[in-house]
């Protein structure tokens, strides 16, 4: 197999999977307002974003969500012209790219055009393939995404169905579709932020442990029924006043109750065993949610009296 069929052979396997994961990670519940608006944005979520809606569990925490979505693609212009757009493509897409039994949405073509938009130049045709004669959409976008970026669909001769030709689409269009997501997000994309994740860090010597309790308000969740799961990783460093620092680190997937993260005052316990003799420390404390793909930190004074005790 040559270097070229390997890499081809690479980004297959690369967009098989973003495809995949477009069409939805987990099935979900919604209200018919947020299954219109999930189908098409979907594809234009970032990563965050995605984890964010996929476990917003009421109508109403999704509508703010969805005015959330379209007012940071707001270039402030008076009229949100990405939204006018979007619509604009979402109608193109119900009308001309529904293949066989399946929406626009959900085709190859309908989730390409949504992020990208019109290609610059179209061109149709037919190809034989494996002694068949196949028909063939090649879109070009080389003055639109700033590269020469091609991308052919095959036709199939018994579903209707035109699928993304790999193997005669440029490399870069995994990486040109994610950056049309971060492209047009404004100054105030960071409102998705604006719920900071937050714990509290306390020494138990009689436990020898650093109890880490976070705060679930500014923690992405995976839901499961009545079970949520949590992924943190918690990274410590351990600075004696005498002596040289040492380094902790420790992930953890934590399976709680509902309960257990929605009830008011409620916060996560993660304790993590640290061993310290009597004396003064510093101690760097850095959590992460791996989930959400976001870190905080915290400097803590720690002062046990003897070994084993607070």
């Amino acid at each position: 197999m040559n270097t070229n069929k390997i890499y081809k052979t690479i980004i297959f396997f690369l967009l098989v999977l973003i495809i995949v994961s477009c069409s939805g990670l987990k099935p979900l519940k919604l209200d018919p307002d947020s299954r219109e608006f999930y189908n098409y944005a979907q594809h234009l979520f970032t990563k965050h974003e995605g984890h964010i809606f996929r476990n917003l569990n009421t109508k109403e925490a999704r509508e703010k969500f969805i005015g959330n979505f379209w007012k940071i693609r707001d270039p402030g212009s008076g009229i949100n012209e990405f939204k006018v757009e979007i619509e604009r493509r979402i109608e193109y897409i119900k009308k001309y790219f529904r293949e066989g039994h399946m929406p626009g949405w959900k085709t190859d073509r309908g989730m390409i055009y949504l992020v990208l938009g019109p290609p610059f130049d179209q061109t149709t045709g037919t190809v034989l393939t494996n002694s068949r004669m196949l028909s063939y959409i090649h879109w070009f976008y080389g003055l639109y995404t700033g590269s020469d970026l091609f991308i052919r669909f095959i036709g199939s001769d018994s579903d209707g169905i035109f699928r993304l030709d790999v193997m005669h689409t440029s490399l870069d269009l995994l990486s040109k579709l994610e950056d049309m997501k971060y492209q047009v997000l404004s100054k105030e994309s960071d409102i998705f932020e604006k719920t900071k994740m937050r714990f509290n860090a306390v020494y138990d010597g009689s436990a020898a442990n650093l109890n880490i309790f976070v705060n679930p308000d500014g923690v992405i969740f995976e839901r499961k029924e009545d079970k949520v799961t949590v992924k943190f990783r918690i990274k410590l460093v351990v600075y004696p006043e005498k002596g040289d620092f040492f380094r902790q680190e420790k992930t953890l997937l934590l399976e709680l109750r509902e309960e257990e993260v929605t009830g008011k005052g409620s916060r996560i316990a993660i304790p993590i065993p640290l061993q310290l003799d009597k004396g003064k420390y510093k101690v760097d404390v850095l959590v992460t949610d791996l989930f959400g793909d976001r870190t905080k930190r915290k400097f803590i004074t720690i002062k046990p009296r003897s070994a084993g005790s607070l």
